[in-house]
């Protein structure tokens, strides 16, 4: 039987924010994370440059019931900076 995880990822950055249970948590997560300003804690980036960076998040849902987890699907990447609040076109579906 197939277990499931979703994560939401900072695609720009290769950081997992968050591991969840169901989609429904990892998409609460998000709007919370996207309610935000970009300079809060929870959105600012964790590399030197992060008043100029962004963050691309985007949720992944994994096959979880071995190691390592297999990729089954991405979702849009939203984009927060000190610009704007972005929604753009997936990257990359598996």
């Amino acid at each position: 039987m197939a277990q499931y995880k979703w994560v939401l990822e900072d695609q720009l950055h290769a950081e997992w924010c968050g591991t969840f249970d169901t989609e429904e948590e990892a998409q609460a997560e998000l709007r919370v994370r996207l309610s935000l300003p970009w300079n809060h804690p929870k959105n600012a980036c964790p590399c030197a440059s992060w008043k100029t960076c962004a963050r691309h998040y985007q949720i992944l849902k994994y096959e979880a019931t071995r190691e390592p987890w297999t990729l089954i699907s991405s979702g849009r990447i939203y984009e927060v900076s000190a610009k704007a609040q972005t929604e753009e076109t997936p990257h990359n579906k598996a």
